[in-house]
């Protein structure tokens, strides 16, 4: 875990700002499984599930971690959640594309509390588009085009919302996957 007074910290020619999040996902675990955080951080480990942070067992199905961290404000943090099963030594990544986190520290006051469900299954509305179906009869172009194209429609429009208003001191942020 990282720390940082509120002015920031100058990491070469950037400023990093600290974030206190607590991430909660709901997970329904048995016997033996760690549930495990990972993602475009040092403090989640860069996507590597060896070193992914764990999160803490709340109650039944509810797994939470509160993490400050040093973030640049420049850049989105990604990030999925990865089980770990103790009795098969083996890791399972949650299905789908990285959730990806937007920050605006200039509106950004306080905590942020992310409520998530770990995904068994790829989003279907976003995974559709990728089907044969849709790449090679309905579409008939190229996939990264097809995708770069999603991808600026998706930024543009309000598909992340940054922060809702909880109440004082409180925030939530809801996070939109985006196929890569």
């Amino acid at each position: 875990m990282s720390s940082g007074g509120s002015q920031g910290v100058i990491d070469g020619s950037e400023t990093l700002k600290p974030l206190r999040v607590r991430f909660t996902v709901k997970f329904e675990s048995r016997f033996g499984q760690q549930v495990k955080l990972s993602g475009s951080c040092d403090e989640l480990g860069q996507f590597d599930a060896t070193k992914a942070c764990d999160l803490g067992y709340e109650h039944p199905g509810i797994w939470t971690k509160d993490l400050e961290l040093l973030l640049d404000g420049n850049e989105p943090l990604r990030f999925k959640y990865v089980v770990y099963d103790e009795s098969m030594k083996e890791y399972t990544w949650e299905a789908g594309s990285e959730r990806i986190l937007e920050v605006d520290f200039g509106s950004l006051e306080g905590d942020l509390l992310l409520k998530d469900e770990f995904r068994t299954a790829p989003d279907q509305e976003q995974e559709i588009m990728s089907t044969a179906a849709f790449t090679d009869v309905v579409f008939r172009r190229e996939v990264s085009s097809r995708l770069s194209s999603r991808m600026m429609q998706a930024q543009d429009s309000a598909a992340i919302t940054k922060a809702l208003i909880l109440g004082k001191g409180g925030y939530v942020a809801r996070v939109k996957v985006f196929c890569a």
